[in-house]
């Protein structure tokens, strides 16, 4: 079978919080066939009680994180199996329009490249212009082996992310296209408690200090 275009990688800790960005992103795409949907949850964790059936859906691909319970984990092992040449880093809080799939087509000069589409989501990031929707190619992916560094948990992840980026010159400014972040940061959810352990203040902490260290000796690539 020929490898889809795109994989969303989907990593959730709300089993009754997923569906709805599945829902739509797989409905507002043009080519829904063309779409590799992975689901990274911890089935031991919060998962534990859902049933085939409740996750057995369309184009969906479960797979189980057994690493630590973190974002960071979650994503990287979703990244790891994922077959698409685009893959789109998607959480229960981003929302996507009618047609992205045709729209990110069209930005992207050559899906075997190595790319980073920059878009915007509606929040404070997107005026320090940090990658909060992270958008890149399989090649991109393959480059690092990794889609965040194993370093961090779940905060400034992104940061990393978005500075190594912009450092190897390979984002594409598609700021034109902007989904939808409904974090209660940008006034569009309310805490809960997923939002809260991702965010407590020892995240940030150490998340700054693998920032500063990393960031002071290059952003080295190897892992831990």
């Amino acid at each position: 079978m020929p490898n889809p275009t795109f994989s969303i990688v989907h990593a959730s800790a709300r089993p009754n919080g997923w569906r709805k960005s599945y829902e739509n992103w797989m409905g507002n795409a043009y080519h829904p066939e063309d779409i590799e949907y992975v689901l990274s949850v911890d089935l031991d964790g919060p998962f534990k009680d859902c049933g085939s059936a409740e996750l057995s859906l369309p184009r969906v691909k479960v797979v189980r994180n057994s690493l630590r319970h973190c974002c960071v984990d979650a994503y990287n092992v979703g990244a790891e199996v994922s077959t698409g040449w685009v893959l789109v880093m998607n959480s229960d809080d981003m929302f996507s329009f009618p047609g992205w799939d045709e729209e990110l087509k069209k930005v992207i000069p050559d899906l075997t490249g190595e790319y980073v589409v920059e878009v915007l989501t509606g929040g404070p990031s997107d005026v320090h212009r940090y990658l909060t929707l992270q958008i890149l190619t399989q090649a991109r992916y393959k480059r690092y082996g990794y889609f965040m560094h194993s370093d961090y948990v779940s905060m400034m992840a992104d940061v990393e992310f978005t500075e190594v980026a912009r450092r190897d010159g390979v984002v594409i400014d598609a700021r034109q296209l902007v989904f939808d972040h409904r974090h209660p940061t940008n006034g569009k959810s309310e805490w809960d408690d997923v939002y809260m352990h991702e965010n407590r203040p020892e995240c940030y902490h150490l998340g700054h200090q693998v920032l500063a260290s990393r960031r002071a000796r290059g952003f080295p690539q190897e892992t831990v």
